[in-house]
């Protein structure tokens, strides 16, 4: 059969077809596209066993395979399952019911005679492949992976690219992979191209709509609500749904649809501003858009199923993605042949973090006659009742924005969660752990970003208050008296009763404070104090003299790079975020003070000689930027650009540091990382005066040599293929020590005594006992 009667044949199906000589194997599909490989003879075998997988599930499929399966010899069945196991076993692990693919693929080839068996399927069952496709079953495609085994092909034709780039060109390209002395241009484009595509996406509602007709995952999600509303005799609720079942099945449609946006945005969110590269965020994003990951026990043995999204119908949360799960991910890529067993080992180290029972206490709590605390209690808390309180904490909190509707369950796995009901029952705040850690404390005001109404925060604070010595309690109180002091110096203006003292606390939260941002958006306390000071002429004044310069070289707000005309940056502060990715290079001299996040990623700015103090988080990857010889200080976390080749100044990081890759030779005033440090493969050999790290730190294939002042480390190090010779000062290691055989600082750890909580050091494969 020819090319162009194949297309026809499909296209009377509904099945687009591209023929491709780029495909890594024979033929495959992805929703309803055949993609065949023309470099084989048998087009027709090749483009019918594909389009038999898009009607695995019809009923005239299952009832063929039934056939096969019965008339086959058994000793032969056994050897082709064994053969085929071989083959596909590798390539579908975990991604569903194993042997059930490995019978549907012995099935397609003896339908479209690709194998060599015993039957003549003609004798048997006449025009089994017509009865199959020319049915009126919808056709079926769930079936697919993210691919991680990298080919020779792949690797010998793009070798310039880094691993994630490979796979993004493995899994991205259908129609061709890019060709051409210009290759890495195309893909790199590409990748940008899609990635924000990405992350555009989650901004409109219309692709998260969840059709209610014919929805059958809609309406066993009714039916579950139904089957519990008996149980717990709740006859109004059952009253409402059969009163409109359809009204009630399009309202659920509803939220869900802004539930799963909102999720979606989420992950978003935390993937724009972690430290990963491109193509990784882009294959991971996809990865949730397209795929359903869920564990199910069958017949006593965890299986993992994987099936496809349906935008449009399916209404299950997405992947967990956060930082613990996508490190997992990132750092061991070479460890898995398996993208699944890979996901889920992330998650089983995120489910070791939350396994601790929450000792957060309720107790005592000034409720201030605003209604009352419940707590709903965690999986590991109270197991025999975690199913009741997961229904209960979805039930409460329904008419809220908090993705915990349609999670409980999940977020009960997490850890305890509290509610703060108003005196008419109403939810007001959400206080969510993780594990033994506040997670996050979410409130109703403006919607989505889940800020904590004004009525409502002391309430919050007190909470805070009585639990600050638990992990994040304390950067939790914090934020929130932080916004308390903001809506005092708002009301203060309005009322004109602004004192001195005033001012001088303003000008401190307002610029020196590190920004508190809410759930995807700008902090709208933040915002409205802002737009406010343009207008008082006292508050400009006094934030004059505190830089030292007129006011029309203040900026007040976040800016972007629309709102910069000509090649010369104008102002000397900017009191909000400076947004500046990808743009070209301007004139930054005159930039001394970011009072806000500082992004420069992707930029063509070479220079910013004068930035002396950035208070939010400071962003140079994959920038041009190569002078920062004046800058002291970051408050939130700092990511090094290649280029910058002197921190001659820089003391202070207060949130983490991403140093990775980096070409400075020495920091050599540094002496506080609030956060984790990430040094590995970076080409800085000193960092003398450096004290303390807040949390982990990754000294791996790095070439620092001297850490003789360093004295606490808040989390778990990485040692592993480092030249530390220096590291007398250190008393306090929270956690793991990785170490390797040969390293030269393991002699260090022999011979002194250094706490370490976590009880162990791993040198090589082998343990030993502190």
């Amino acid at each position: 059969m020819k090319k162009e009667e194949i297309v026809l044949k499909n296209k009377e199906l509904g099945i687009e077809t591209i023929f491709s000589s780029d495909l890594e194997t024979a033929g495959k599909v992805e929703g309803k596209v055949v993609y065949i490989n023309d470099n084989y003879d048998d087009l027709e075998i090749i483009n019918k066993h594909e389009v038999l997988h898009l009607f695995e599930n019809s009923r005239q499929f299952k009832e063929i395979k039934e056939i096969i399966l019965g008339v086959l010899d058994v000793n032969e069945l056994n050897s082709l399952r064994k053969e085929y196991k071989e083959v596909y076993g590798f390539l579908y692990k975990n991604e569903g019911n194993i042997n059930e693919i490995i019978d549907n693929e012995i099935v397609v080839d003896i339908i479209v005679k690709n194998v060599n068996c015993s039957i003549d399927i003609d004798n048997v069952i006449k025009n089994c492949y017509e009865t199959i496709v020319n049915s009126k079953s919808t056709m079926s495609v769930n079936r697919r992976y993210l691919n991680i085994t990298l080919s020779k092909k792949i690797e010998q034709n793009y070798p310039q690219l880094s691993k994630w780039e490979k796979f993004f060109v493995l899994n991205y390209y259908n129609k061709g992979l890019p060709n051409g002395s210009n290759k890495y241009e195309i893909i790199r484009k590409d990748i940008n191209e899609e990635l924000i595509r990405l992350y555009a996406f989650g901004e409109d509602i219309n692709n998260f709509n969840i059709d209610f007709e014919n929805n059958r995952d809609l309406e066993r999600e009714v039916y579950g609500e139904i089957g519990a509303a008996k149980a717990n005799g709740n006859n109004e609720k059952l009253t409402t749904i059969s009163a409109n079942y359809e009204l009630y099945l399009k309202n659920k449609a509803d939220k869900i649809s802004k539930t799963l946006q909102a999720e979606y945005k989420h992950i978003v969110d935390f993937i724009k501003t972690s430290d990963y590269e491109d193509a990784f965020k882009c294959l991971m994003l996809k990865e949730t858009l397209t795929k359903i990951y869920k564990q199910e026990k069958i017949k006593d043995t965890s299986e993992t199923i994987i099936s496809k999204r349906d935008l449009h119908k399916s209404i299950a949360g997405h992947m967990t993605l956060n930082d613990v799960v996508l490190d997992t991910i990132y750092k061991n890529i070479d460890e898995y042949n398996n993208f699944a067993n890979l996901y889920y080992a992330g998650l089983a180290i995120f489910n070791n973090k939350i396994s601790e029972k929450s000792n957060a206490s309720i107790e005592g709590l000034n409720t201030f006659g605003k209604g009352r605390w419940i707590k709903f209690e965690s999986k590991s808390s109270d197991p025999d009742k975690y199913i009741d309180n997961a229904q209960k904490l979805s039930s409460l909190v329904q008419d809220t924005p908090w993705c915990t509707k349609t999670l409980a369950s999940k977020h009960l796995e997490q850890g305890d969660f509290y509610v703060f009901i108003d005196n008419d029952n109403k939810p007001r705040v959400a206080i969510k752990m993780n594990g033994n850690e506040i997670d996050e404390v979410r409130g109703l005001k403006n919607d989505n970003a889940q800020e904590l109404e004004d009525d409502y925060r002391d309430v919050a604070i007190d909470f805070l208050v009585n639990n600050k010595s638990i992990l994040h309690g304390k950067e939790w109180l914090e934020k929130e008296e932080w916004n308390k002091r903001l809506v005092e110096y708002n009301k203060k203006i309005d009322e004109g009763s602004l004192e001195e003292e005033d001012i001088i606390s303003l000008i401190f939260d307002l610029t020196e404070y590190k920004d508190y941002k809410p759930h995807f958006y700008e902090n709208s306390n933040k915002e409205e104090l802002l737009k406010k000071i343009k207008r008082n002429f006292e508050v400009r004044k006094a934030i004059e003299n505190k830089y030292g310069c007129d006011i029309s070289k203040i900026y007040f707000g976040n800016l972007f790079a629309k709102e910069i005309v000509g090649d010369v940056f104008p102002y000397e502060v900017v009191v909000g975020n400076l947004e500046l990715a990808n743009v070209k290079n301007i004139n930054m001299s005159r930039l001394r003070v970011v009072a806000g996040d500082c992004n420069l990623i992707d930029s063509k700015i070479t220079k910013l000689e004068n930035l002396e103090k950035v208070v939010g988080n400071a962003n140079f990857k994959n920038s041009e930027v190569c002078d920062l010889s004046k800058l002291r200080e970051v408050k939130g976390n700092m990511f090094c650009g290649e280029k910058i080749s002197d921190l001659p100044n820089l003391k202070f990081i207060g949130a983490g540091a991403y140093f990775s890759k980096a070409n400075i030779k020495e920091i050599p005033e540094l002496e506080y990382i609030g956060g984790s440090a990430y040094f590995r493969n970076s080409m800085i050999e000193g960092l003398q005066k450096l004290k303390c790290i807040g949390n982990n730190a990754d000294f791996c294939m790095s070439k620092i040599n001297d850490l003789s002042c360093l004295e606490v480390i808040g989390g778990s190090v990485n040692f592993e293929e480092t030249n530390i010779e220096k590291l007398h000062s250190i008393s306090n290691i929270k956690r793991r020590i990785i170490i390797n055989e040969n390293s030269k600082i393991r002699d260090f750890f022999e011979k002194e005594l250094v706490k370490n909580e976590a009880g162990y050091t791993r040198i090589g494969k082998k343990s030993c006992k502190k």
